[in-house]
């Protein structure tokens, strides 16, 4: 009996490209870009998430 299915989403499925789903939001600067940029993707959660090591929050 099959439980659980995994897909493999970033890069393998789809093309993850966070700038650009950043930039499909609308905000009103580039400042405001960057500042979600690094705020989500790029830190030490992120990474963690990514690798499928992070339990939770």
């Amino acid at each position: 009996m099959i439980r659980n299915i995994i897909f493999d989403m970033g890069n393998v499925l789809i093309k993850f490209v966070p700038s650009r789903i950043v930039e499909e939001l609308g905000l009103d600067s580039k400042e405001d870009e960057e500042l979600l940029l690094s705020t989500i993707f790029h830190t030490g959660e992120w990474h963690l998430a990514d690798l499928g090591v992070m339990t939770g929050l």
